[in-house]
């Protein structure tokens, strides 16, 4: 199972400009909660959580492993989520604002321009939930299925929907080096994927 990473618990630590306002505490990783309550991931366990070992077998392979659909069209449909893709990413960078209009917009040059993208006018940007659930953990540099999605490029990450909400001037990136997610402050450059449909 690669495509969900596989941590019990999530440790968060929030630091404030004055003492003392230091907190540690953690979310069940089940739960999907980061330390902001920013995003879920969906929990595919067939059974809750024990303290014994093999949780591995108590998820679905079907429902947890990565299967996607590569169309003749320039897209690719994640056959877990539903999600349609543009598959190949565009070696344009743009700032956070541009990121969204180039997705979701309807002058010339975004895709829902005119007829569309792959005939398809409901493209936009995705939110971190969305992008993460296209990462492959048991991948590296790039941590995505090359074949599914080629050209995706690992030196800078890609641009999510989600504002990065202890700093409204960030959104939420993933890095496809890694898989990792961070901020980055919304006028610095990143790539795109941009993303329609979905259940």
């Amino acid at each position: 199972m690669n495509r969900l990473p596989h941590l019990l618990f999530i440790s968060c630590s929030l630091f404030c400009a004055a003492a003392p306002c230091r907190a540690q505490f953690s979310y069940s990783f089940n739960s999907g909660m980061n330390c902001y309550g920013d995003w879920r991931l969906p929990d595919t366990s067939t059974k809750p959580y024990s303290a014994v070992s093999g949780d591995d077998a108590s998820y679905q392979p079907a429902i947890s492993s990565p299967s996607f659909a590569v169309n003749g069209n320039g897209t690719t449909i994640d056959n877990v989520t539903g999600l349609m893709w543009v598959s190949s990413s565009s070696a344009t960078m743009y700032n956070w604002q541009t990121a969204l209009s180039s997705c979701a917009g309807i002058t010339a040059g975004s895709l829902n321009f005119g007829s569309g993208y792959a005939g398809y006018t409901d493209w936009r940007l995705p939110n971190v939930r969305e992008l993460m659930s296209i990462v492959d953990y048991g991948l590296y540099a790039p941590a995505i299925n090359s074949v599914a999605f080629p050209a995706t490029r690992v030196a800078t990450p890609y641009w999510t929907s989600t504002t990065y909400r202890p700093s409204v001037n960030n959104a939420v990136v993933v890095n496809f080096n890694t898989g990792g997610i961070m901020s980055l402050m919304k006028t610095a450059s990143g790539y795109v994927k941009c993303v329609r449909g979905g259940p």
